[in-house]
Parts: structure tokens; sequence; C-alpha cells
């Protein structure tokens, strides 16, 4: 089930009425949700910063790519904090998917774009990576080639 793994009831609420729900943004949203479980079949590289080497959390591989927030205000502190966590792993900094109250998002750097739907936000992320030339950060890169090649029928960066 998709929700195994959830701890906000919130959350976990959201994402069952979603899977039930004949909305189309629910149901992606609950796609998007499904995604953060691929981690858990495909772990995330062991990647080097620092001349050490680590293996990003699955925690950290979910919220790499996709965030639920509460509201849009909290999309620049999210970022904030994203931002100090690419700047301690010598990550690239790259664009993230945000969900607040329905409402999907791609954020990259101080900015945040609206987006139609979550296909179209997902759709949005890729082509951002693509036409960016932005090399797919360790911790999800699995789910995004995956996603790439699906929805693109490309081979990854």
């Amino acid at each position: 089930m998709v929700s195994e793994g959830i701890t906000d009831p919130k959350l976990k609420r959201s994402l069952l009425d979603g899977q039930a729900s004949d909305d189309e943004n629910s149901r992606n949203k609950a796609f998007l949700m499904g995604l953060h479980h691929f981690n858990y079949l495909a772990p995330s590289p062991k990647t080097t910063t620092y001349g050490k080497r680590w293996t990003p959390s699955i925690e950290q591989s979910k919220l790499s790519f996709f965030q639920a927030v509460r509201n849009v205000d909290q999309i620049k502190d999210k970022m904030a904090k994203r931002q100090q966590f690419c700047d301690q792993h010598e990550i690239k900094y790259h664009p993230i998917i945000f969900e607040a109250s329905g409402y999907f998002f791609v954020a990259i750097g101080n900015q945040h774009y609206e987006c139609d739907s979550s296909i179209d936000a997902l759709d949005a992320l890729l082509k951002i990576y693509d036409v960016l030339n932005i090399p797919f950060p360790a911790e999800c890169s699995k789910v995004l080639q995956l996603l790439q090649h699906i929805f693109f029928c490309s081979n990854s960066k």
C-alpha cells in the first residue's frame, strides 16, 4: 500500500482519499507519493562528499524531488533547508515539486512556478533538468531516470 511508511496522519488520509477519488489531481498526487516508495525498491547509490562516502537515506531521497507543504509560504523555508543540504553534501542545486493545498509548484533557486496538475509539475521538473543540463541528484536519480525513460523515452544523463 502506498500509504505505508507515511507518519503524518493528515498526509496519510489525504493520500488514501486521493487513491479512491474520482478527482484526477488527487489520483496524480497519490501517484507522486507512490514514487516515494520506489526508493525502497531501488536504493540510492553511494556518493562521495568531503572525501567520505555516504548513502542518502530514504527520507532524503523522498524530499529531493517531491514535498508536501501546508501552504505556499513554506516553500521558501523548505527551499532554504534544501539549499543548506545541497551545500553540505556538495550537490548541485536542483528543482523540486511542492504540493500545497492541492496546488502544485516546481521550485528552483528562489523561484517557484505554479502548475495546473501534478503531472504538469512532473513534466516541468524533467524538462528543467533537461534544458538546464542539471544532473539528477544521487538521492532520487533512480526515480527520475525511470520517469524520464517512461515519459520521454530517453536515456538518462
